[in-house]
């Protein structure tokens, strides 16, 4: 238990003491890159969401299951199709929702 719990304080030091050192500073002419990534693990996540219903589908005998299986991968994969669209839209006008000053 006294292992887990040093290394857990050396990495938070050690992090305290990067962010101390190096100050991270903001360039108002930096590309927004947030969304992109956010939207890479989002489809990553449904990614990973329909193989592991494909795997059920699959390995089970159980037709509740089955039945399961087969509407989860339908609806996941609306979702990463709306997803994408939404995505693309807004990427094409920079993020901009139009609200604001």
């Amino acid at each position: 238990m006294k292992k887990p719990l040093l290394i857990l304080l050396c990495l938070f030091s050690f992090n305290t003491l990067i962010y101390a050192s190096f100050p991270i500073i903001v360039d108002s002419n930096d590309p927004v890159v947030g969304p992109y990534i956010g939207g890479g693990l989002f489809l990553t996540g449904l990614g990973f969401a329909i193989y592991y219903l494909h795997r059920l589908y699959i390995k089970t005998y159980n037709p509740w299951l089955r039945f399961l299986g087969v509407f989860g991968i339908i609806v996941i994969s609306i979702f990463a199709l709306l997803f994408i669209c939404i995505f693309l839209i807004l990427a094409s006008e920079n993020f901009d929702l139009g609200m604001g000053g």
